[in-house]
């Protein structure tokens, strides 16, 4: 229940409490309400509090950035919509030094990080997608001695009941372990539903990927793939469904990768293997369908 700003959770027999910060915002969708986000996130940083999005419909224009461990939820992903009309960005003033990948509504730039129950919307269609991500993990740091920006991938970080729909890739993975993707929905987005790919290649490799990725999720309607990997490792997808996507899985250069009982139906092209993954029952996953 929900009372007073506490939420009481019943959890093994004892009831934990924890407090929250409430964004209050316009929630009819009809200005811009990206300062009152931001406040909303800051606060809850600054006080080590979780972030409550009751439900409605919140227009944004910028990126938000969750840079500090905490649980950011909605009232549910069918009542809680975050409309993102922001454009991508490449000049320091957004934000110093980072990967194209980076334009995103939403940056994860912190361990211990949860989003559920709640819907990203960037336009109806992929025709129509945002030119940005709709969710981004991954560290943006400092080096201390060259003073230059460097990338780690976020860790033990969780998707749990959310919808990202209409963007360039509903979501962008890169490196690290312990990420948990489960009820979750990629729908219409211009690339792939889930994109799990390396960045700074070049010096550091496959490694750059990393792995340990748990997903159990619909991706539906994707213009590249339902879901696309490169160098991902030690990752299982579970019970996934893929529909009406350019091809449903694309993966190159993967180890130790496997989807067990996904399901397969109405995309437009065969799986792509380059290398290898491992197929564990599902439906019309079979050498007729996979390349």
């Amino acid at each position: 229940k929900i009372a007073g700003n506490v939420i009481t959770q019943k959890n093994d027999g004892l009831y934990a409490e924890n407090t929250f910060v409430e964004l209050v915002a316009t929630n009819d969708g009809s200005e811009d309400v990206t300062a009152e986000f931001k406040k909303a996130i800051a606060d809850a940083e600054s006080t080590g509090k979780n972030l409550f999005i009751p439900q409605g419909t919140y227009l944004i224009s910028e990126r938000l950035k969750i840079n500090k461990p905490m649980i950011v939820y909605g009232g549910s992903r069918e009542s809680t919509i975050i409309k993102f009309e922001g454009a991508a960005h490449s000049e320091t003033a957004y934000d110093p030094d980072y990967y194209e990948e980076s334009n995103a509504c939403l940056l994860i730039n912190a361990n211990g990080v949860e989003v559920r129950d709640l819907t990203l919307k960037g336009g109806d269609t992929a025709a129509s997608a945002n030119v940005c991500n709709g969710i981004v993990m991954h560290h943006v740091l400092t080096h201390e001695e060259t003073n230059k920006t460097v990338y780690e991938g976020c860790e033990r970080v969780a998707l749990t009941n959310v919808e990202v729909k209409g963007f360039k890739n509903g979501l962008f993975l890169y490196g690290g372990w312990n990420r948990y993707i489960t009820r979750c929905y990629f729908v219409n987005n211009k690339e792939c539903g889930v994109k799990y790919d390396t960045l700074e290649e070049s010096t550091v490799g496959n490694w750059s990927a990393s792995g340990d990725v748990y997903i159990a999720c619909q991706m539906v309607g994707n213009k590249v793939a339902g879901f696309y990997a490169k160098g991902l490792f030690e990752t299982t997808i579970w019970n996934s469904v893929f529909e009406y996507n350019k091809t449903a899985i694309s993966t190159n250069g993967c180890t130790d990768i496997c989807f067990k009982n996904c399901w397969n139906e109405a995309n437009e092209g065969n799986i792509q293997v380059i290398g290898n993954c491992k197929f564990e029952g599902g439906y019309n996953i079979n050498h007729r369908t996979v390349d």
